[in-house]
C-alpha cells in the first residue's frame, strides 16, 4: 500500500504571487499543507504507503510489475491504469491500545476522472454536507470526496474524525521523529514508513520474540524503492535509541523478514509448480539482502532481478484471477 495535491499547489503559488506586489512575504503567510498534498503524512501516522505509480511506470524494468498491477485494478473498477494513476498514498492511524483508529487513502490521477463509477461498485452512497464539502457517506464509518477532478480522498474511521483529518491541516509533520528520514525517503517513487511501537499494541511481550525486540527497541522504520538497470532497489533503516539497541534489531529485523516471506508464500494460492519458481526467486533475494548497523541505526538493502520481478508479477497475475 509518495506526495500529494499539485493543484493545491499551484494554486498556493497563484495565490502568493498576487500578493507579492503589494507586500513582501513572510514565512507564517505561507499555506499549510493538508494530508491531502504530497507524502504530507500527520506526525501520529503509525504506517504509511507513498507511491508515485506514473513515475514507477515510466521505467523499462516496471513492463511486469505494471501489467501485473493493472490486472489486479481491473475488478475495481477503478479507471484507471497504473501508468495513469500519479500518486497513491495510504495512511493508518493505530492507537496502541484500542488498534486501527483510522485510514485515510489518497489517489490523484494525472488528469481528471470520473471517480463515481469505482465507488458505486462498492455499494450505495449517501450525499450530504460536512465541514462546507460535498461527501458520500457508506454506513456510518466510511466516506469518500473529491477535492478537485484529480483526486478521491477515502477514509475510513470509528467516528468522523478521519474525514475531518482529511480536509484539515494536521500538526506540522516536523514535530515527528521521523520527519526528516520520510522526508528523503520520499523523494523517490516509492516510500514506506512503520512507528515500531505499534508492533506490540502497547504490550512488547517476551524478549526473545523478533517482533517483540523491534518492538521495544526499535522507534521508527523507513524504507524507500525505485527502478535502476535490470531491476528494483529496495532500502531502508531503522533507528534506535543507541548502537546497543541497533545490535539486538539488526538480527530481529532479518528473522522478521524471513518469517514474514514465509508466512505471504504460505498465503498464496498458487500450483505447486509455481510455489518453488517463486520461492527460489523469494530466497534468492533474501540470501542477497543486506542488513548492517551504523550507530543507531539499522540500514538494509536488497534488489529483486527483472527475474525475480517477472516471476513475482506472474505469480500475482495468477493469484489475482482467482480472487
Amino acid at each position: 500500500m509518495r506526495s500529494v495535491l499539485r493543484l493545491g499547489n499551484l494554486l498556493a503559488i497563484g495565490c502568493l504571487v498576487s500578493l507579492v506586489s503589494s507586500r513582501s512575504i513572510r514565512a507564517d503567510d505561507l499555506p499549510i499543507p493538508t494530508i491531502v498534498e504530497g507524502s504530507v503524512l500527520p506526525p501520529d501516522a503509525a504506517m504509511a504507503l507513498y507511491v508515485r505509480p506514473a513515475e514507477l511506470a515510466s521505467s523499462k524494468s516496471a513492463a511486469p510489475i505494471v501489467e501485473a498491477f493493472d490486472a489486479v485494478l481491473e475488478p475495481l473498477k477503478l479507471g484507471l491504469s497504473v501508468a495513469d494513476i500519479e500518486e497513491f498514498k495510504i495512511v493508518f492511524i493505530i492507537d496502541q491500545q484500542a488498534g486501527l483508529e483510522g485510514v485515510i487513502l489518497v489517489v490523484r490521477a494525472r488528469a481528471a476522472h470520473d471517480w463515481k463509477p469505482m465507488f458505486d461498485a462498492q455499494g450505495k452512497w449517501k450525499e450530504e454536507e460536512f465541514q462546507g464539502r460535498k461527501v458520500f457517506r457508506r454506513v456510518s464509518r466510511q466516506a469518500y470526496w473529491l477535492p478537485d477532478e484529480r483526486t478521491a480522498v477515502f477514509t475510513e474511521s470509528r467516528n468522523a474524525t478521519m474525514l475531518a483529518r482529511s480536509m484539515g491541516s494536521p500538526d506540522p509533520q516536523d514535530k515527528a521523529a521521523w520527519f526528516e528520514a520520510w522526508s528523503e525517503a520520499a523523494r523517490r517513487p516509492l516510500a514506506g514508513l512503520i512507528d515500531m511501537r505499534v508492533l506490540s499494541g502497547g504490550n512488547p511481550g517476551r524478549d526473545e520474540d523478533p517482533l517483540a525486540v523491534l518492538a521495544t527497541d526499535a522507534k521508527y522504520a523507513v524504507a524507500s524503492g525505485y527502478f535502476t538497470i535490470g531491476g528494483f532497489q529496495l532500502e531502508g533503516s531503522i533507528t534506535t535509541d543507541s548502537p546497543q539497541a541497533a545490535a539486538r534489531v539488526a538480527p530481529a529485523t532479518s528473522q522478521v523478514l524471513v518469517d514474514f516471506v514465509e508466512e505471504m508464500f504460505e498465503a498464496v494460492p498458487l500450483e505447486d509448480d509455481d510455489k518453488a519458481g517463486l520461492a527460489a526467486q523469494l530466497n534468492e533475494f533474501l540470501g542477497k539482502s543486506r542488513i548492517k548497523t551504523d550507530g543507531k541505526l539499522v540500514k538494509a538493502e536488497g534488489r529483486f532481478t527483472t527475474k525475480m520481478i517477472q516471476v513475482i508479477c506472474d505469480a500475482a497475475k495468477k493469484v489475482a484471477k482467482r480472487m
